[in-house]
């Protein structure tokens, strides 16, 4: 029983191993790639981008900080010192020198007499005048008065004297009109004066303007995408200069920003079609960073877009037509089939705006066709069309090789109900789901039809959606409208299958070669331009789902894994033959 398990484990190691040998697995099936798209912003455009142009600066495809000014205000207040520039005394008298120092040489005012006085600065209210009295006898009032005019209540201010002898007095400046410079001291009994000074403050008012960086941003414009891409890196060239520029992204036109936390972007959903950046720039106030560019890598969807010909004539049971894809996709997968067989019998049958056209392996011109107006279920989103129902005769069900259906719409009905032509398309009643399925549909824009061929009879409807609403799948809801099929036989509501070509019940073998040939050809054009774009194709992203196909292989593994085997056969052997010969050693001890 062990050596069979061991013989089991070689055998399936060496079966694994002839596998590893002979194929080398690569992924393959469903999958899409676009070109990578690198998007640059080199700010060589102003208009591209918002920004406060008193905070932001453009120079040389540079975008900086500009230095802003701030202006600066402010007022200082000092006591300042005025001195007498003239005395006259009884408007006669220059006492000028008896009162500019403190000198005990004196100039006498007598009762109802005065001293004109005159100041180097002008004086104001709330200014103080400083008189020093010498030798006095007396306790005289001192007024400050209007020049020429006699005071002793109304006047600019008054101080009394309290004591005798050698003392200063002070009055303080008040009710004056403006600013003066020149009064007259009166008294109301004899004063000897021997200095007379004032103090007044003085009002600077400066003036500053200070040069500095404030942080301020940029924002880009909307990047608008054809379709729902794929985004990449995000990168930007910088010098921050021990600064700090942050960025953001929107992709709802500046309304909601989000952080851009890495260079990765490919996680963020462009739901709708477009983004932009906004660059905050971070400064000290005394130096700016500099941003020099930004860029931003995406992989633009391709929706593919197929024009084809009309199919050529049925020869030799072969028909065939050419088609181009309109969107320049790399290596586009669902390229529309250019060449059919063909049958011998072809019948086209019209109803309104239906044209049907069956290929049949008989002549079924004699044979009556049944097709009716009636309505269908519904399908939701889906504007309605058309509503039709197409019963066959079990003869024609059991000849037909291939159904072409077309709907011819009208154009001015299209333009009045807003449809999107490029969503226009035929659909099946899927009655084990009750769903409207679509099926693969061409829209000849030039002769106003949409075209399909059917693989098996349902019911059929047209189905497009408004350009508003957008393209939609199938399902059950309001709208919609159809074409149906049924045998006539069945009596049923069951579907009936189209007979597939085959070379056992259709077509001869040099028909079938034909048709084969015509295919090699096309598809070694398509190989041709695959190599085209074979460097394209290595570079880009591979998405969707995948499954392994085995290529046979012949390179330097090959040797290595058969080396391994020999190498496990002969340990295999080896341990076969001194197992055995231990097993035969203890059985003649034993024997012994």
């Amino acid at each position: 029983m062990k050596s069979k398990k061991e013989a089991f484990i070689i055998a399936l190691v060496f079966i694994l191993l002839l596998v590893a040998i002979k194929y080398d697995f690569n992924p393959t099936g469903f999958f899409a790639y676009q070109p990578a798209i690198n998007h640059t912003w080199d700010f060589s455009n102003i208009s591209s981008y918002i920004f406060n142009s008193s905070e932001i600066n453009f120079t040389n495809n540079e975008v900086k900080l500009s230095r802003i000014p701030l202006f600066y205000q402010w007022q200082e207040t000092s006591n300042k010192i005025a001195s007498i520039t003239s005395a006259i005394r009884d408007d006669i008298h220059d006492d000028t020198s008896k009162v500019i120092f403190l000198d005990e040489n004196i100039t006498n005012i007598d009762e109802n007499k005065k001293l004109s006085i005159k100041f180097n600065n002008s004086l104001n209210n709330n200014d103080m005048i400083s008189l020093y009295l010498n030798s006095m006898s007396k306790e005289p009032v001192i007024y400050l008065c209007p020049v020429n005019v006699a005071c002793n209540t109304s006047n600019y201010g008054s101080a009394i004297a309290t004591s005798t002898g050698n003392f200063s007095i002070s009055l303080i400046i008040s009710n004056l009109p403006l600013a003066a410079d020149q009064f007259d001291i009166n008294v109301n009994d004899t004063a000897k004066i021997d200095y007379i000074t004032a103090v007044y403050s003085s009002t600077t008012a400066y003036n500053a303007t200070n040069y500095s960086y404030v942080n301020a941003s940029i924002e880009t414009n909307d990047l608008n995408f054809e379709g729902q891409p794929k985004l990449g890196l995000f990168n930007e060239d910088s010098n921050l200069n021990n600064q700090h520029i942050s960025y953001k992204y929107s992709i709802d036109s500046g309304l909601t920003w989000f952080d851009v936390s890495s260079n990765n972007l490919s996680n963020v959903n462009v739901s709708n079609s477009k983004i932009r950046i906004l660059a905050l720039l971070f400064t000290n106030s005394t130096v700016t960073p500099v941003l020099n560019s930004l860029s931003l890598t995406y992989y633009a969807s391709c929706s593919e877009n197929w024009t084809c010909s009309e199919w050529s004539l049925c020869a030799s049971n072969i028909k065939t037509r050419s088609c181009i894809e309109n969107n320049n996709c790399i290596s586009p997968e669902n390229k529309p089939q250019e060449v059919l067989v063909c049958g011998d019998f072809i019948r086209i049958y019209n109803v309104d705006s239906i044209e049907l056209i069956l290929v049949t392996s008989q002549n079924i011109s004699n044979i009556p066709i049944n097709l009716l107006e009636e309505n269908s279920p519904n399908n939701s989103n889906l504007l309605k069309l058309k509503d039709l129902n197409l019963k066959l005769n079990k003869t024609i069900n059991d000849s037909l090789i291939n159904t072409t259906l077309k709907f011819f719409y009208n154009a001015t009905e299209v333009d009045s109900l807003n449809i999107n032509l490029s969503t226009m398309s035929f659909y099946y009643y899927n009655n084990a789901s009750s769903l409207w399925e679509q099926i693969p549909t061409m829209v000849n824009l030039s002769g106003s039809y949409i075209i399909a061929n059917l693989t098996h009879f349902s019911t059929y409807g047209v189905f497009a959606s408004s350009n508003e609403a957008g393209s939609s799948g199938g399902g059950s809801g309001s709208g919609g409208g159809g074409s149906g099929g049924s045998s006539g036989s069945s009596g049923g509501s069951g579907t009936n299958s189209i007979n597939q070509i085959t070379a056992e019940n259709e077509i001869e073998k040099k028909e079938l070669q034909l048709a084969e040939e015509a295919k090699k050809s096309l598809s070694e054009e398509k190989t041709i331009e695959a190599e085209k774009t074979k460097e394209q194709i290595s570079s880009a992203p591979l998405t969707g789902k995948t499954t392994f196909v085995g290529n046979i292989k012949t390179n330097l593994k090959n040797i290595l894994a058969v080396s391994l085997i020999i190498l496990l056969i002969v340990a295999y052997i080896t341990y076969k033959i001194r197992h055995q010969k231990t097993f035969k050693d203890r059985k003649i001890t034993k024997s012994k």
